[in-house]
């Protein structure tokens, strides 16, 4: 695809005062060359967040922490990651109406029913953060197989809800160890309350890695708020600036920012 065609499709992303539904149905649209898109115009946001983490995390230590990648998108944060031997990494992206969590069990036990119960009661916390985050309908639906095979008399039921809209997974207090976002700050995309959230399920002495367009910071959203609500977090001991980079070639005629914080 040539620069000019993805410039325009990314256009319709970043449209100012795009209302969140209308962004989540234009990624949708085109999520299958989405990833053809940003290469033609020569996207790093992904790159450099990784490398960001990659560098402040011993290699010793990255099968063990606990990474969540903040509007996912494809995954280009996660894969890279994963190549530099970050193994524990969940993802999470708002897409059609809806969010997706993976909670990944392997059950030992014959009663499986049991577990799909626990599911559903372990997840109740994130269904009210969702809701009130991205006003959206949220149901959890386990899905639960056993070792030797056996399954809860629900899984076909379940299975069948997965056309509907789902919002499973659990973001507690404390959580991860590493919070990466690469593109979320944008024209109708993550508020500049969702800084509080990221702080919150960010364990003391993580990291909040942040890449994002420069111009961006000019946009109704952010402008004259992101920058100062960061810096007023920091002031509430919420977190500490670690380093703050600029980057002149982010995306094809455009610059970045990278913003690198250790929550308290």
């Amino acid at each position: 695809m040539d620069q000019k065609t993805s410039s325009e499709i990314v256009c319709r992303f970043i449209v100012p005062g795009n209302a969140p539904d209308k962004v989540i149905e234009t990624y949708s649209e085109w999520a299958q060359h989405y990833d053809e898109i940003l290469d033609s115009l020569n996207y790093i946001g992904p790159k450099l967040a990784a490398n960001e983490v990659a560098a402040r995390i011993p290699q010793e230590k990255r099968g063990t922490l606990k990474v969540i990648d903040i509007a996912a998108g494809t995954g280009r944060v996660g894969r890279l990651l994963r190549d530099k031997e970050f193994s524990n990494i969940d993802a999470l992206e708002p897409r059609t109406q809806s969010s997706w969590e993976l909670d990944k069990i392997q059950s030992l036990t014959v009663r499986v029913d049991e577990k799909d119960r626990g599911k559903i009661d372990k997840y109740q916390d994130l269904k009210i953060e969702i809701r009130k985050i991205w006003d959206m309908p949220v149901e959890v639906v386990p899905i639960i197989i056993g070792t030797l095979g056996t399954s809860p008399r629900s899984l076909r039921r379940n299975l069948e809800k997965l056309d509907a809209k789902v919002a499973p997974g659990l973001m507690q207090n404390n959580m991860y160890d590493v919070l990466v976002m690469a593109g979320g700050f944008a024209e109708g995309h993550i508020p500049v309350s969702g800084i509080d959230d990221m702080i919150r399920i960010t364990k003391p002495g993580g990291l909040v890695i942040i890449t994002m367009r420069k111009s961006f910071l000019l946009c109704e959203e952010y402008k004259d708020r992101l920058i100062p609500y960061m810096d007023e977090m920091e002031r509430q001991g919420k977190w500490i600036k670690e380093d703050v980079e600029f980057f002149d070639e982010y995306v094809v005629n455009e610059k970045g920012i990278l913003f690198t914080y250790k929550v308290i």
